[in-house]
Protein backbone atom coordinates (compact mmCIF):
# COMPACT_ATOMS: atom_id res chain seq x y z
CA UNK A 1 0.00 0.00 0.00
CA UNK A 2 1.06 3.44 -0.91
CA UNK A 3 0.93 6.49 0.67
CA UNK A 4 -0.78 9.05 -1.67
CA UNK A 5 -0.26 12.86 -0.90
CA UNK A 6 -3.56 14.78 -1.40
CA UNK A 7 -1.75 18.19 -0.80
CA UNK A 8 1.20 19.40 -2.72
CA UNK A 9 4.28 19.06 -0.11
CA UNK A 10 2.33 16.54 2.17
CA UNK A 11 4.94 13.82 2.11
CA UNK A 12 7.78 16.49 2.50
CA UNK A 13 8.41 16.51 6.61
CA UNK A 14 10.40 18.91 6.00
CA UNK A 15 7.67 21.49 5.38
CA UNK A 16 5.99 20.48 8.54
CA UNK A 17 7.00 22.58 11.79
CA UNK A 18 6.49 20.56 15.06
CA UNK A 19 7.35 22.62 17.83
CA UNK A 20 9.91 21.01 20.34
CA UNK A 21 8.96 21.67 23.46
CA UNK A 22 11.65 19.93 25.89
CA UNK A 23 13.82 21.26 28.32
CA UNK A 24 17.79 20.75 28.58
CA UNK A 25 19.41 17.83 30.77
CA UNK A 26 22.86 16.60 30.92
CA UNK A 27 22.29 13.19 28.76
CA UNK A 28 20.55 13.74 25.59
CA UNK A 29 19.63 10.60 22.93
CA UNK A 30 17.92 11.90 19.74
CA UNK A 31 16.66 8.99 17.65
CA UNK A 32 15.05 7.83 14.47
CA UNK A 33 13.47 4.50 15.76
CA UNK A 34 10.92 4.91 18.37
CA UNK A 35 11.55 1.30 19.33
CA UNK A 36 14.98 2.39 20.25
CA UNK A 37 13.56 5.42 22.59
CA UNK A 38 11.46 3.17 24.23
CA UNK A 39 13.99 0.59 24.99
CA UNK A 40 16.14 3.12 26.77
CA UNK A 41 13.26 4.75 28.51
CA UNK A 42 12.95 1.40 30.37
CA UNK A 43 16.94 0.53 30.43
CA UNK A 44 18.40 4.77 30.75
CA UNK A 45 15.66 5.66 32.90
CA UNK A 46 15.89 4.94 35.86
CA UNK A 47 19.65 5.16 36.06
CA UNK A 48 20.08 8.50 34.93
CA UNK A 49 16.54 9.55 35.74
CA UNK A 50 15.91 13.51 35.45
CA UNK A 51 19.62 13.35 34.00
CA UNK A 52 18.64 12.35 30.68
CA UNK A 53 15.95 13.00 27.24
CA UNK A 54 14.79 11.19 24.72
CA UNK A 55 13.92 12.62 21.69
CA UNK A 56 12.23 11.65 18.21
CA UNK A 57 14.54 12.60 15.50
CA UNK A 58 11.86 13.29 13.12
CA UNK A 59 10.47 16.63 14.27
CA UNK A 60 13.70 17.97 14.05
CA UNK A 61 13.87 18.05 10.26
CA UNK A 62 12.33 21.26 9.86
CA UNK A 63 14.93 23.91 10.17
CA UNK A 64 13.19 25.74 12.54
CA UNK A 65 12.78 23.04 14.32
CA UNK A 66 16.22 21.80 14.60
CA UNK A 67 17.52 25.80 15.25
CA UNK A 68 15.11 25.54 18.26
CA UNK A 69 16.23 22.43 19.66
CA UNK A 70 19.99 23.33 19.24
CA UNK A 71 19.59 26.59 20.84
CA UNK A 72 17.02 25.81 23.45
CA UNK A 73 18.37 22.41 24.79
CA UNK A 74 21.50 21.00 22.63
CA UNK A 75 23.47 23.70 23.91
CA UNK A 76 22.99 23.17 27.38
CA UNK A 77 23.47 19.61 27.78
CA UNK A 78 26.97 17.83 28.33
CA UNK A 79 26.45 14.91 26.22
CA UNK A 80 24.31 14.25 23.56
CA UNK A 81 24.09 11.17 21.10
CA UNK A 82 22.03 11.00 17.73
CA UNK A 83 21.31 8.06 16.05
CA UNK A 84 20.24 9.61 12.79
CA UNK A 85 18.39 7.02 9.68
CA UNK A 86 19.43 8.80 6.51
CA UNK A 87 22.12 10.42 8.06
CA UNK A 88 22.55 14.12 6.26
CA UNK A 89 20.92 13.91 3.20
CA UNK A 90 17.76 13.61 5.62
CA UNK A 91 19.19 15.72 8.55
CA UNK A 92 21.15 18.11 7.00
CA UNK A 93 19.55 21.23 8.99
CA UNK A 94 20.18 19.45 12.50
CA UNK A 95 23.74 18.52 11.64
CA UNK A 96 24.30 22.32 10.48
CA UNK A 97 22.61 23.28 13.80
CA UNK A 98 25.13 21.34 15.99
CA UNK A 99 28.05 22.73 13.88
CA UNK A 100 26.91 26.16 14.38
CA UNK A 101 26.68 25.99 18.37
CA UNK A 102 29.60 23.87 18.48
CA UNK A 103 31.57 27.19 16.58
CA UNK A 104 30.13 29.29 19.16
CA UNK A 105 31.74 27.77 21.88
CA UNK A 106 28.54 25.42 23.11
CA UNK A 107 30.42 22.94 25.57
CA UNK A 108 28.39 19.75 24.83
CA UNK A 109 29.97 16.83 23.38
CA UNK A 110 28.34 15.46 20.69
CA UNK A 111 28.35 12.07 18.81
CA UNK A 112 26.56 11.13 15.42
CA UNK A 113 25.73 7.55 14.70
CA UNK A 114 23.79 5.99 11.67
CA UNK A 115 20.36 5.17 12.49
CA UNK A 116 20.65 1.83 10.33
CA UNK A 117 23.37 -1.53 10.75
CA UNK A 118 25.33 0.52 8.05
CA UNK A 119 28.57 2.42 9.62
CA UNK A 120 28.14 6.03 7.94
CA UNK A 121 31.83 8.13 7.96
CA UNK A 122 30.59 11.15 6.99
CA UNK A 123 28.95 11.48 10.63
CA UNK A 124 31.70 11.02 12.33
CA UNK A 125 32.55 14.78 11.30
CA UNK A 126 29.92 16.19 13.18
CA UNK A 127 31.06 14.34 16.72
CA UNK A 128 34.06 15.10 18.80
CA UNK A 129 34.69 11.84 19.34
CA UNK A 130 37.18 9.51 17.83
CA UNK A 131 36.22 6.66 15.31
CA UNK A 132 36.95 3.90 17.75
CA UNK A 133 34.92 5.04 20.53
CA UNK A 134 32.42 5.98 17.98
CA UNK A 135 32.02 2.56 16.40
CA UNK A 136 32.11 0.55 19.88
CA UNK A 137 28.82 2.38 20.65
CA UNK A 138 27.64 2.40 17.41
CA UNK A 139 27.90 -1.35 17.89
CA UNK A 140 25.82 -1.29 21.66
CA UNK A 141 23.05 0.18 19.37
CA UNK A 142 22.98 -1.78 16.36
CA UNK A 143 23.10 -4.96 18.09
CA UNK A 144 20.37 -3.81 20.75
CA UNK A 145 19.28 -5.96 23.71
CA UNK A 146 19.00 -5.33 27.28
CA UNK A 147 23.01 -6.01 27.84
CA UNK A 148 23.90 -3.49 24.97
CA UNK A 149 22.10 -1.06 26.30
CA UNK A 150 23.34 -1.48 29.75
CA UNK A 151 26.82 -1.16 28.07
CA UNK A 152 25.75 1.45 25.97
CA UNK A 153 24.71 3.54 29.34
CA UNK A 154 27.98 2.91 31.01
CA UNK A 155 29.72 4.19 28.26
CA UNK A 156 27.46 6.96 29.13
CA UNK A 157 28.90 7.40 32.56
CA UNK A 158 32.22 7.03 31.55
CA UNK A 159 31.86 9.68 28.48
CA UNK A 160 30.28 12.01 31.24
CA UNK A 161 33.40 11.63 33.20
CA UNK A 162 36.00 12.61 30.24
CA UNK A 163 36.96 9.02 29.99
CA UNK A 164 36.57 7.94 26.03
CA UNK A 165 38.79 4.18 26.30
CA UNK A 166 38.04 0.65 28.41
CA UNK A 167 34.81 0.05 26.71
CA UNK A 168 34.08 -3.67 26.87
CA UNK A 169 33.07 -5.42 23.35
CA UNK A 170 29.12 -5.94 22.62
CA UNK A 171 27.17 -8.54 23.17
CA UNK A 172 26.13 -10.37 19.43
CA UNK A 173 22.34 -10.66 19.29
CA UNK A 174 21.17 -13.04 16.91
CA UNK A 175 19.54 -11.79 14.00
CA UNK A 176 16.47 -13.85 13.82
CA UNK A 177 14.83 -16.14 16.58
CA UNK A 178 11.23 -16.95 17.90
CA UNK A 179 10.04 -16.84 21.07
CA UNK A 180 8.55 -20.50 22.66
CA UNK A 181 7.63 -19.70 25.88
CA UNK A 182 7.47 -23.53 26.83
CA UNK A 183 11.04 -24.26 25.98
CA UNK A 184 13.86 -23.21 29.12
CA UNK A 185 16.98 -23.20 29.17
CA UNK A 186 19.31 -23.41 32.00
CA UNK A 187 22.24 -21.80 29.84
Amino acid sequence: MHRVATQSGDLDLERKLEAVRQTPAEILFVSTADTELSALARVWGPKFGGRLRLMTAGALQHPAAAEHYADHVLMHSKLAIFRLHGGRGYFPHLLDEIQRIKSHGAQVRVLVLPGTDQWDAELLSYGDYAEPLALRLFDYFREGGLTNYELAAQAVERLLENQADGFPEPVTVPTFGWYEPWKQTTD
